[in-house]
């Protein structure tokens, strides 16, 4: 960053690390764009073990729509939200271990 005055500095250096190896593109959402009638594909997850993992939907502030529990990781969660508006949607998958899994859902009621 340089100010006005012709000094600068530099922003620490954070590093990430993606360690979901095959799982970032395991989850499938389809039909997506839906009429808010959808099916979550588990089948290829791969998370690790244990309880707590749900599905959540977000809309673009943020704000929780829909959630769900998921008992494990094989699994086709069917979802029904006929009352939702038309937008566009963040699907999560987390775990309390702090694992994340997002998909874009498109949302156009008939």
């Amino acid at each position: 960053m340089i100010d006005l005055d012709e000094t600068f500095s530099y922003s620490e250096v954070v590093f990430l690390e993606n360690n979901l190896g095959g799982a970032a593109g395991a989850m499938k959402v389809y039909p997506n764009p839906s009429d808010g009638r959808f099916t979550v594909d588990l089948t290829e997850v791969e998370l690790s073990a244990g309880e707590g993992r749900e599905l959540r939907l977000v809309d673009q502030h943020g704000r929780e729509i829909w959630t769900q529990p998921v008992a494990d990781g094989h699994s086709l969660p069917s979802v029904e939200l006929l009352q939702i508006r038309s937008g566009i949607y963040l699907l999560i998958l987390s775990t309390k271990e702090g694992e994340l899994l997002t998909r874009r859902v498109v949302i156009q009621p008939s």
